[in-house]
C-alpha cells in the first residue's frame, strides 16, 4: 500500500457524508471508495461533508484586503448567525469571498465542509463539473479561484443556464460524474485540501474539543510524515550502499588498469632493451658467416671488432689469394691488409680488416628489430 492509499484510508475512517437526511460513511475497499449508511448509534464522524441542500453558498466582493476588516464586515452583515468563509482572491483593493451558512439539521462534527468546495478543487478556471444523483444535479464551477455552485431546478437545468445565472462565460469544457464516482471525487478533494483551508471549517467547539480536533488532524499527518521519512531514509541508505559498492568496484578496476599499465610499460622497456641488443648483435654475427665460408682456406687465429671494422689475424699459403677470396664474399666491403704481410717458408702471416656492406647490415637490423 502506498502513502497516498494509506492517507486516503485514514481519511475514509474519519469522514462522513450527509445527504437527504442520511449519514453515510466512506468505505475504502478493493472496488474503490463508496458510501455506506452509518450506524445509528455509531460515533460521530470527525469530518462531515454536507450535501449542497444543507447550506447556502454566496460569492461576494468587499472593498478591503485585510482579513480583520472582512471579519468585521461579516459580523455586521450576518450578526449572530454562524458562517464560514474563504478568501478566494485579493486583487485591485478588493477581496472575493466565498460564504457558507450551514443548516442546523446537520449532524455534529468537528469539521463541516461543503461538498461544492471539495468538488471545485480539481477544476480549472471556468470549468464546470456536473454531479448527477437520482433526483437532481449539482453544477460546480471555479471562477476567479472561487466556488460557484447550484442545484438543478426549473430555471437551472443545463450548463448554459447555470453559467448565465452565475455570470460566467460558457465553459470551454464540462464533464459529468455519476453518483458512484462522487465518494472518490470528494475524498480526492479532501486529500488535496491544505490544512489551513480545513481549519476554516472547524465548528464552534470547546477548548477540550479543539484539543481533540487538533490531535485527530495531526495524527494522520504525523503518521504519513513518519512513514515518508522512514521510506526516504531507507531509500537513501540503499542508494548510499549501492554507490559505495560502485565506487569500490571502480577502484578495483582502476587499480587493475594501473597494474596492467605498469606491467605493459615494464615489458615494453624490456622489449626495447632486447631489441637494441639484438640489433647490435645481429649485424656482428654476420661476420661469423664470412669466416665460415673461408675458414678452410686459412688458419685464422683471431677475429676482433674495432672502430666499426672486423679484423682477421691468421696465416695462409698465399695471403693475396686469401684477400681476393674474402673480397668476393657479397657480405664484405673494403677488405684490405692493415699491416704488411710477413712471409715464411710455408705460409704468409696477415692482418686483414673489412666492413659489412651497408645494405646487408640494414637488412639484418630490420630483421632483428621485427623479431
Amino acid at each position: 500500500m502506498t502513502l497516498t492509499e494509506t492517507y486516503k484510508k485514514l481519511l475514509c475512517r474519519m469522514t462522513g457524508y450527509y445527504c437527504q437526511g442520511t449519514l453515510y460513511r466512506l468505505s475504502y475497499g478493493a472496488g474503490g471508495i463508496s458510501f455506506l449508511a452509518a450506524e445509528k448509534d455509531g460515533p460521530a464522524p470527525l469530518i462531515l461533508v454536507a450535501a449542497r441542500e444543507y447550506y447556502q453558498e454566496q460569492l461576494k466582493s468587499y472593498p478591503v484586503e485585510e482579513k480583520k476588516a472582512i471579519d468585521g464586515l461579516l459580523r455586521l452583515e450576518y450578526g449572530e448567525h454562524s458562517v464560514k468563509y474563504h478568501i478566494a482572491d485579493i486583487s485591485n483593493g478588493s477581496s472575493h469571498v466565498n460564504i457558507w451558512q450551514f443548516s442546523p439539521d446537520l449532524p455534529k462534527a468537528k469539521l463541516i465542509l461543503p461538498e461544492s468546495f471539495l468538488l471545485h478543487l480539481g477544476l480549472d478556471h471556468q470549468e464546470v463539473l456536473i454531479s448527477e444523483s437520482a433526483s437532481e444535479c449539482l453544477f460546480v464551477a471555479k471562477a476567479n479561484k472561487a466556488v460557484v455552485s447550484s442545484l438543478s431546478g426549473a430555471l437551472i437545468n443545463d450548463v448554459e443556464r447555470f453559467c448565465t445565472s452565475a455570470g460566467l462565460a460558457l465553459p470551454q469544457q464540462s464533464y459529468q460524474i455519476e453518483q458512484a464516482q462522487l465518494p472518490e471525487r470528494l475524498l480526492s478533494g479532501l486529500a488535496a485540501c491544505h490544512l489551513n483551508k480545513l481549519l476554516l471549517f472547524v465548528t464552534n467547539l470547546s477548548v477540550r474539543d479543539n484539543t481533540s480536533l487538533i490531535k485527530a488532524c495531526i495524527a494522520p499527518v504525523l503518521l504519513t510524515g513518519s512513514l515518508y521519512l522512514l521510506i526516504s531514509s531507507l531509500w537513501l541508505l540503499w542508494q548510499n550502499h549501492e554507490l559505495q559498492q560502485q565506487v569500490e568496484h571502480q577502484q578495483e578496476e582502476v587499480m587493475q588498469a594501473v597494474a596492467l599499465r605498469d606491467d605493459f610499460s615494464r615489458d615494453q622497456q624490456q622489449l626495447e632493451l632486447l631489441s637494441d641488443f639484438l640489433v647490435t648483435k645481429s649485424s656482428k654475427s654476420l661476420a661469423w658467416l664470412i669466416v665460415a665460408d673461408i675458414y678452410n682456406r686459412a688458419d685464422i687465429t683471431a677475429l676482433r671488432y674495432t672502430n666499426g671494422r672486423f679484423i682477421l689475424l691468421g696465416k695462409a699459403p698465399k695471403a693475396t689469394d686469401f684477400l681476393a677470396k674474402l673480397s668476393e664474399n657479397p657480405l664484405v666491403n673494403n677488405a684490405k691488409f692493415d699491416l704488411p704481410v710477413r712471409k715464411t717458408k710455408k705460409s704468409d702471416h696477415f692482418t686483414i680488416s673489412f666492413i659489412l656492406k651497408d645494405r646487408l647490415v640494414s637488412a639484418g637490423d630490420k630483421d632483428a628489430t621485427s623479431h
